[in-house]
């Protein structure tokens, strides 16, 4: 799914595709999103009318249907970003991870699967990513939209590397 503002530019490019600002997936059925902080500190940033209470984004969900893929806008609920942090001692990322919850209005959502807490990689795995990295640019690309699904890769995992903490290694 992808985040748009509800109030666009009135230019040619908005009205053939809404501009996304930032992704994020389901990882709750009842309408639990995972996504970045950054992309939640740019939600008051977007423009709305004097007096408008409600939240200036919406959640824009891509759903593949028989006759291709369609599109619908839910509502902004709530937002949660991460006030503590304490990593365990083999944590190597930055000291607050880039990541933020959003809560729409819908239910019976069909969240991802992800993999168990502690599992591993394992060489010959096949992974893949789906999202829109560059926003709505990589869609209209060649001047006209000519994409609407996000961008999908896919991949084989051919090395696992591990780190060594400092200190564990015997003489």
């Amino acid at each position: 799914m992808a985040f748009t503002p509800k109030l666009a530019p009135d230019d040619t490019e908005a009205k053939n595709f809404p501009p996304i600002f930032g992704t994020g997936f389901v990882v709750h059925e009842d309408g639990l999103i995972a996504t970045n902080d950054h992309v939640i500190l740019s939600f008051p940033k977007l423009p709305r009318p004097d007096g408008y209470k409600d939240w200036p984004v919406a959640a824009l969900f891509f759903i593949l249907t028989d006759n291709g893929m369609t599109r619908f806008a839910a509502d902004i609920g709530g937002v949660s970003r991460l006030s503590k942090f304490e990593p365990g001692r083999a944590y190597y990322g930055p000291t607050r991870p880039d990541i933020a919850f959003v809560h729409v209005k819908l239910r019976d959502l069909l969240p991802v699967t992800l993999r168990p807490h502690g599992a591993r990689y394992e060489e010959g795995e096949e992974v893949a990513t789906a999202g829109f990295p560059m926003g709505t640019d990589h869609l209209t690309a060649p001047g006209w939209l000519h994409q609407l699904s996000p961008t999908l890769q896919s991949g084989i995992v051919i090395r696992i590397l591990v780190r060594r903490r400092m200190g564990s290694q015997s003489m």
